[in-house]
């Protein structure tokens, strides 16, 4: 685990970026480690130079921004990967109890 402080995040940026990466913040593990499997790398929110309360959120198969991505979880009763296919009878009951309770973000 890293610990996240604002000391020196100027010189840390610029040295990742000097090596071609993207400064990021790692904030959770992928599915298949959520699943107790071995799997790829963890979810993380690429930081930027300017203030911002969004960014890319990388390695996660949506391919949008945090903000973006927590509709997408709340929009599906708090799962992120469940498709029409995949809803089962007691998901959707699950579901149907679940949804009227939660407010658009």
């Amino acid at each position: 685990m890293t610990h996240v402080t604002t000391d020196d995040w100027k010189e840390e940026m610029a040295e990742l970026r000097e090596y071609g990466e993207v400064p990021s913040l790692e904030l959770s593990a992928d599915y298949y480690h959520k699943d107790n499997v071995s799997g790829g790398p963890a979810y993380v929110l690429t930081l930027s130079q300017l203030p911002s309360v969004d960014g890319r959120f990388l390695n996660e198969e949506h391919e949008t921004t945090l903000i973006n991505y927590l509709r997408i979880v709340f929009m599906n009763g708090g799962f992120g990967r469940i498709e029409d296919a995949q809803r089962t009878e007691s998901f959707q009951q699950f579901y149907d109890r679940v949804k009227p309770k939660l407010t658009m973000v």
